[in-house]
């Protein structure tokens, strides 16, 4: 955070790693822990993972991340973090949200543009760990929208009949 020269308050995304094993992910939770425990914002940081959307991305994963963090900052929206419903017991005491769908990327103008910390690891061993700043005045969420056209809908069920269900649910509400 020091040499990119900006505070952990003005972070409100962080794209963690989160590779299922154990020991690994305890290491990571401490870090961000560690780097978050100074900050004091009101509004919790939401936070994201890119294999929980796309799967494992080998040695692309680091490339996955920070693309999928950067179309954040560009479309001011947080997205949903996938296959989870809890934090990690060591990232307990950081300020971070578990959004269970995706929200409007909201921020005080005053407090400067949106941040993003993105912490991710290819399988390769290429990493990354990088803060990333959205461009002032694009696409802010008071003027973005989707064309219902273009919407994306993220469905998940434990079995076929489950999705079936919501697959018919998502279509009776598009008709009303």
């Amino acid at each position: 955070m020091n040499n990119a020269a900006v505070t952990i308050d003005s972070i409100g995304y962080v794209e963690f790693q989160g590779g299922c094993d154990p020991r690994e992910d305890a290491m990571e939770a401490q870090a961000l822990a560690q780097v978050l425990r100074d900050r004091v914002q009101e509004i919790p940081a939401g936070m994201g993972n890119c294999k929980a959307d796309i799967g494992h991305a080998g040695a692309a994963g680091g490339m996955a991340a920070l693309v999928k963090t950067c179309l954040c900052l560009y479309h001011t929206l947080l997205p949903a973090l996938h296959q989870q419903e809890q934090l990690h017991p060591a990232l307990k005491p950081a300020p971070l949200a578990v959004l269970d769908r995706p929200q409007y990327w909201l921020r005080n103008r005053k407090e400067g543009p949106r941040r993003a910390l993105v912490n991710a690891f290819g399988i390769d061993g290429n990493c990354i760990s990088a803060v990333l700043e959205g461009v002032p005045g694009q696409n802010t969420a008071d003027t973005f929208s989707v064309p219902a056209a273009h919407q994306l809908f993220t469905l998940q069920a434990g079995d076929p009949g489950g999705l079936l269900e919501q697959l018919q649910a998502l279509d009776s509400a598009a008709r009303q």
